[in-house]
């Protein structure tokens, strides 16, 4: 036997008619289809009801045995609407004793369901009900429409978009359209960056921890307070010391160098604050696990380094003057920018070495903290003994 099967995904048969799902049957699938049409004419499922019942006459007329259902799912569509429809289908299918389907939707919105059809029933064909006049417009709709609901999908999405537009009104309204331009790019690189990295995810950690903190009363959101306005004063200082620059004579990766060599001390000055708070909170509420966070602060000094002399290196070789030796923007000689280039080279490498050193250091101190809080071997054993 072949089920002809309408699939009404967000249950506007039950929502809307206040019909019970599933509808079994030529007659009953008429009845629900009018009786919906006549509550909400322009819903799109009375005209996926009355093709399958087309369909449904069709293959009766060529002799082929045949049967008519309709299912419907939850108003949440997504993994409780197809919960529903699956026990539904396995109902329907053992009541029909069907070993094929013809699927009929009216869009991609009901669609999604046909993984869990496949996986049951062999399917035949899916016929996708449209309006005429707007032919695959509510697939686009809804597709567009369940993307934007996902929040993960919306704030990828929103979230960019909007800081960069704001960003380019606030660089129009200075009348600094060249500093928009590094800005809005610097950005977005850096939200790529994150993307690519994965550390998106831990961003909306660290968002969580915000509100968890706020909720519970904990040090960690004064602290994190702290730490979001150094770390606004950062990037006030950088978008200035950089719109004041000569941009016929810095490029772009000039212009981000000194961003960086200015707003970085401010961001590692934030990170290291904030995290201070988490260690505050976690020993105040977990002294055993308050050591896992004591070499954050380590590395977040070792990469502020690293990236602070990284960025004096690129101003010496792109022929500006090194900010720790040169503050002022002078005329560079041939000579003087070649003292400078190695002093840079120079300066990279202490700072690397430094960097590498006070990690360690970070590491070193947090070992020395857990094996301290550690309980000895013969105290661990004891009980064990005792209990022999």
């Amino acid at each position: 036997m072949k089920l002809v099967l309408c699939i009404d995904r967000d249950n506007d048969l039950g929502s809307k008619a206040h019909l019970q799902c599933p509808i079994v049957g030529r007659e009953d699938n008429v009845n629900a289809a009018l009786q919906l049409g006549l509550i909400d004419p322009e819903d799109s499922d009375v005209n996926a009801i009355f093709e399958g019942i087309r369909v449904y006459d069709d293959l009766k007329s060529e002799g082929v045995d045949a049967e008519i259902a309709s299912i419907a799912g939850s108003e949440d569509v997504g993994l409780k609407s197809d919960q529903i429809l699956a026990k539904q289908l396995d109902f329907v299918l053992k009541k029909v004793n069907a070993t094929s389907v013809v699927i009929v939707s009216d869009g991609a919105e009901d669609e999604f369901i046909l993984p869990i059809v496949e996986s049951r029933i062999q399917i035949d064909g899916v016929k996708r009900v449209v309006i005429r006049q707007s032919e695959s417009l509510e697939s686009t709709y809804y597709t567009i429409k369940k993307l934007f609901e996902d929040p993960k999908i919306a704030n990828y999405f929103f979230i960019p978009v909007g800081l960069t537009l704001i960003l380019f009104a606030i660089f129009s309204f200075a009348r600094q359209p060249e500093g928009a331009l590094i800005v809005i790019s610097a950005f977005i690189g850096i939200y790529l960056l994150f993307r690519g990295f994965g550390l998106d995810e831990p961003l909306e950690g660290i968002v969580q921890s915000v509100k968890s903190s706020f909720y519970g009363g904990n040090i960690s959101f004064v602290t994190y307070m702290v730490a979001l306005a150094l770390g606004i004063i950062g990037i006030a200082q950088g978008i200035i010391t950089t719109l004041s620059l000569d941009f016929s004579s810095y490029g772009g990766v000039l212009a981000a160098a000194v961003f960086i060599n200015t707003a970085v001390w401010w961001f590692v000055a934030a990170g290291v604050i904030a995290i201070i708070g988490r260690i505050i909170d976690a020993y105040l509420n977990d002294t055993k696990h308050a050591w896992r966070r004591v070499e954050i602060p380590f590395f977040i000094f070792s990469t502020g380094l690293i990236l602070w002399s990284a960025s004096i290196l690129i101003l010496a070789l792109g022929g500006k003057p090194i900010p720790v030796l040169n503050p002022a923007d002078v005329l560079i000689t041939q000579t003087s920018r070649s003292i400078e280039i190695v002093t840079g080279f120079q300066l990279l490498l202490f700072s690397v070495a430094g960097a590498i050193i006070i990690a360690l250091t970070g590491i070193a101190i947090s070992s020395l903290i857990k094996r301290g809080q550690e309980p000895p071997i013969a105290q661990q054993s004891s009980p064990s003994s005792s209990e022999k």
